[in-house]
C-alpha cells in the first residue's frame, strides 16, 4: 500500500543548492510566522536531499556572522546532513515512518516517478518564541560593490506597513519585489513534455509565478536605474533553441514599465517542439541596453519522467544581475556595442552576435583546428617578438621601445597576414552561408564604426585583437585601422565563466590611497644587468595616492592570495610558462618564477584551497608575464580562471612571450594612468595600443587580453 498523501508536508520550497538565501528568502510568505516553519529542500545526488525549516537557516546565520544573504543556501555552515527519499509506491506508511526516524532530524523526502511530492516529517512548533530575523538589515542593504555570488540584485520585500489606525511615522513604500517568471503552460516538476507537440515558452516581468520552470533575481530596482529617466524599459529575449524545434520568431522584447511592482505591458512567447524523448536543452539570452547580462540554460524531459533523482525541468543562469547591469557606465557616444556569445554546440560552436539587431551562425569547427589556428598566429607573434636586425640584435626587446618604420611595416604585414587567416578560417572556411553572413556583418561593423566588442564565451578563447579585416589591398599595404585590438575595445566578460549570477559593481572605490601588489622576480635586473624591477618599484612608490605592498617571494604570494583582505590592484612582473592540455603536465604544471622559487598552479591551488572566503577587495590583476592569458580553446583553465575563483573581479594579460623592457614601460605608464583614476580600462588598453604604435611604431601593445569587463574604473576621493 502507497504512502497516503494525507500524511505529506506539503509546506516546503525545491531549491538548488547554489540558489542565494536571499533567493530563497524572496520566494517564501512575507510574514516571518509562515515562512519560519517552511521547509527548504535541495537534492545533494545519489537521490539524497538536504531538508531544513527557514528557522533553522535563520539560526545558523545567528551563530555565524559569515552566513549572508549572499551565501549560496547549499554552503551555510551547520547544515543538516542530507537525508533519503523514497518513491510513494515502495512501501507503506509503517515502515516510511520507521525509515524517517532513522533520518536526520526525523524528516524523508516522498517522491513520485522521481519528482518530489512532499515530505514525511515528525515534528511539533508553536507561532511565538522565535528569535530576532538576522537577516531583517541585512535584506535592505545595498548590493556589494565587489564580484560576489549574490543572485538577488535587491534586498528582500520590506516588512509589512504598520496598520493605518496606529500612530507613527509613514510606512515605507513597498519593495519592488518583480523578476523575470519564464514558464510553459502544461510542464511542471512532475509533468514533462510530450514528443512532437507544440508548448508554448513565455516571459515576463511580473511578481513571482507558482509555475514559473526559470525565475530570476528580483529585477524591479533595477528597471527604474535601466530606463535612464524613461516610463518604460525594454528587455531584449534571444532565444537559441538548442535541441527544441522552434517555430516562428527567436527574438522578442519585454516593455517594462519604470512604476514599481507593474506587471509588463507584454508576455513574449516562444513556440518549440521536443523532437525526441528525454532530455531537450536550449537557451535564453537576455539583453538590456545593448549589453548581454544573462544566459539561462532551460533542460526540460520530454516523453516518460526522468529517472530517480533526475529533475523535469532544470535551469542554470550565468552572468551578472539585471542591477549590475544598469549601473553599468552608458555606452561611449562614438561607440557601437557588439555582444558576441559562444558556447559549445557538437560538434563545434554556435554564435550569436547582437548589434543592432541580432544574427546567428553555427560555426562547424572542431577546438583542434582552433588551436592549430591561434597557436600559428601567436607563432607570428613569438617571431615579431624575436626579430633581429644585421648586428644580431632583438629589435623589440631593446630598452629603447621606438621602433624604425620600415621594419614595423615589416612585422606590421606579417601580423595582418596572420590576422586576415584567422578571420577567414573562422568565417568563411566553410560552405554555410550563415558564417560567411556573420563574418560580412562584422567586416561591414568594423569598417564603418568604432566597436565596444564583449566576447561571452565559457569554452572559445580566441585572439581577437590580431583580426585583420582588410580588403586585399589593405593587406598588400596594411594600416592599423583594420587591426581590431588598435581600433576597438575589446572585453571577455569573466561573469560569464562563474557558473552563477554574479553581482558586479565596475567602481573600484579607493578614497585617498590605492593599494597596490607588486609580484615580483628581482632576479630579473641581473638577468639583463639592467635596473628593470627596481625601476618600476622606485616609479611606483612615486606615484601619488598609491601605497606599495612588495611581494617577491612564494610564501608572501601565497598568503597574499589566501586572503580575504588585500589590496585593490595586484602587479605581477616575473616570468611564466602557461602549460595547454596535453602537454606535459597539462595546464596545472603552469609556472611562474619569483625571487626565491618557481611555484605552478597545482601548488598554489592546494595552497589556498582551504582559505576561508574568496579576496574581499575583488582586486583587478596585471598579469605582466610570459604567456599569462594564454589559454587553451580545450579547457578554460590556467592563471585567469584560478584567479578569478580567488575572488578577482577580471585579469589583464598576456598572449605570448613579452618583451622585458617594453612589458616594463607599458605596465609603468599604465598603472599611472589608471590609478589615477577616472579611466575605463578598456578605453585605457586600446588608447594605448594606439599611441604606441603612432608614436612609436611599437605594436607590442596587442599583446595584451583582457579578461575583464572594459568598464572598470578607479574612483578617488580625498586626493
Amino acid at each position: 500500500m502507497p504512502i497516503p498523501t494525507s500524511e505529506l508536508n506539503r509546506r516546503y520550497l525545491l531549491v538548488a543548492a547554489s540558489d542565494t538565501v536571499a533567493a530563497v528568502r524572496d520566494q517564501l510568505p512575507a510574514r516571518r510566522a509562515e515562512r519560519a516553519y517552511v521547509y527548504v529542500v535541495w537534492p545533494t545526488g545519489a537521490g539524497r536531499f538536504v531538508v531544513v525549516r527557514w528557522d533553522e537557516i535563520e539560526a545558523l546565520a545567528r551563530a555565524d556572522p559569515g552566513a549572508a544573504l549572499a551565501s549560496p543556501i547549499g554552503g551555510l555552515p551547520g547544515l543538516p546532513d542530507p537525508v533519503a527519499a523514497v518513491e510513494q509506491d515502495g512501501m507503506g506508511i509503517g515502515t516510511a515512518r520507521e525509515q524517517r526516524d532513522n533520518q536526520p532530524g526525523r524528516r524523508l523526502v516522498v517522491l513520485a516517478r522521481g519528482a518530489v511530492i512532499g515530505l514525511l516529517t515528525r515534528e511539533l512548533r508553536g507561532d511565538d518564541g522565535l528569535r530576532p530575523d538576522p537577516f531583517a538589515a541585512a535584506a535592505h542593504a545595498e548590493p556589494p560593490a565587489t564580484l560576489s555570488d549574490d543572485t538577488a540584485s535587491a534586498g528582500s520585500p520590506a516588512p509589512p506597513a504598520a496598520p493605518t489606525n496606529v500612530a507613527g511615522p509613514p510606512a515605507a513604500p513597498a519593495a519592488d519585489t518583480r523578476v523575470i517568471n519564464g514558464w510553459v503552460p502544461g510542464v511542471d516538476a512532475t509533468t514533462p513534455m510530450q514528443v512532437s507537440i507544440p508548448y508554448e515558452l513565455k516571459f515576463a516581468v511580473d511578481q513571482p509565478r507558482a509555475d514559473a520552470v526559470v525565475r530570476t533575481a528580483a529585477v524591479g530596482p533595477a528597471i527604474r536605474d535601466a530606463a535612464a529617466g524613461q516610463s518604460l524599459v525594454t528587455i531584449l529575449v534571444v532565444l537559441e533553441p538548442g535541441d527544441f524545434t522552434l517555430y516562428g520568431v527567436d527574438t522578442q522584447e519585454i516593455v517594462v514599465p519604470v512604476e514599481p511592482n507593474a506587471a509588463s505591458k507584454n508576455t513574449v512567447t516562444f513556440t518549440i517542439e521536443a523532437a525526441r524523448a528525454g532530455a531537450n536543452t536550449l537557451n535564453a539570452i537576455f539583453y538590456i541596453a545593448g549589453s548581454v547580462f544573462q544566459r539561462i540554460t532551460l533542460t526540460i524531459q520530454a516523453g516518460a519522467l526522468p529517472p530517480a533523482g533526475a529533475q523535469v525541468v532544470a535551469s542554470k543562469a550565468i552572468g551578472i544581475s539585471l542591477g549590475s547591469a544598469a549601473a553599468a557606465r552608458p555606452a561611449h557616444p562614438s561607440e557601437q556595442i557588439v555582444n558576441v556569445v559562444i558556447y559549445r554546440k557538437d560538434p563545434g560552436y554556435q554564435v550569436i552576435v547582437q548589434g543592432g539587431g541580432v544574427a546567428r551562425a553555427y560555426l562547424d569547427i572542431s577546438t583542434e583546428a582552433i588551436a592549430d589556428w591561434v597557436g600559428n598566429a601567436r607563432k607570428t607573434l613569438y617571431e615579431i617578438v624575436h626579430l633581429q636586425n644585421s648586428a644580431g640584435g632583438f629589435v623589440y626587446q631593446s630598452a629603447d621601445t621606438a621602433i624604425a618604420p620600415e621594419v614595423n611595416q615589416q612585422s606590421l604585414k606579417k601580423l595582418a597576414e596572420a590576422g586576415a587567416l584567422l578571420y577567414y578560417n573562422l568565417f568563411y572556411n566553410s560552405s554555410r552561408d550563415d558564417a560567411r553572413r556573420m563574418g560580412d556583418l562584422l567586416t561591414s561593423l568594423s569598417r564603418t564604426r568604432q566597436l565596444n566588442i564583449q566576447i561571452v564565451a565559457e569554452r572559445f578563447f580566441f585572439p581577437w585583437a590580431f583580426l585583420f579585416d582588410g580588403d586585399d589591398a589593405a593587406l598588400a599595404n596594411p594600416s592599423y585601422e583594420h587591426f581590431w585590438g588598435l581600433k576597438h575595445r575589446i572585453e571577455y566578460l569573466p561573469e560569464f565563466t562563474l557558473g552563477t549570477i554574479t553581482n558586479f559593481d565596475p567602481t573600484i572605490s579607493a578614497g585617498a590611497t590605492v593599494d597596490l601588489a607588486f609580484v615580483c622576480n628581482n632576479t630579473i635586473d641581473s638577468q639583463f644587468n639592467a635596473p628593470i624591477v627596481q625601476g618600476q618599484r622606485a616609479y611606483l612608490k612615486e606615484l601619488p595616492g598609491l601605497s606599495l605592498q612588495d611581494v617577491p617571494t612564494v610564501p608572501q604570494l601565497v598568503e597574499l592570495l589566501r586572503g580575504p583582505d588585500g589590496p585593490q590592484l595586484i602587479y605581477f612582473y616575473c616570468h611564466a610558462i602557461s602549460k595547454l592540455v596535453g602537454e606535459e603536465g597539462g595546464v596545472d604544471a603552469s609556472r611562474i618564477s619569483l625571487t626565491d622559487a618557481k611555484t605552478n598552479l597545482a601548488e598554489l591551488k592546494i595552497k589556498t584551497r582551504s582559505a576561508a572566503e574568496r579576496l574581499r577587495q575583488a582586486p583587478l590583476v596585471f598579469l605582466n608575464a610570459c604567456e599569462s592569458a594564454e589559454l587553451s580553446p580545450f579547457l578554460y583553465d590556467g592563471w585567469v580562471p584560478f584567479l578569478l575563483a580567488r575572488g578577482a573581479r577580471g585579469v589583464l594579460g598576456t598572449e605570448v612571450e613579452t618583451p622585458a623592457f617594453f612589458a616594463a614601460e607599458f605596465a609603468k605608464e599604465f598603472l599611472r594612468r589608471f590609478t589615477g583614476g577616472g579611466v575605463a580600462l578598456g578605453e585605457l588598453l586600446r588608447d594605448m595600443r594606439v599611441e604606441y604604435a603612432r608614436d612609436k611604431h611599437n605594436i607590442m601593445g596587442l599583446l595584451y587580453a583582457l579578461y575583464s569587463n572594459g568598464d572598470v574604473v578607479i574612483e578617488r576621493s580625498g586626493v
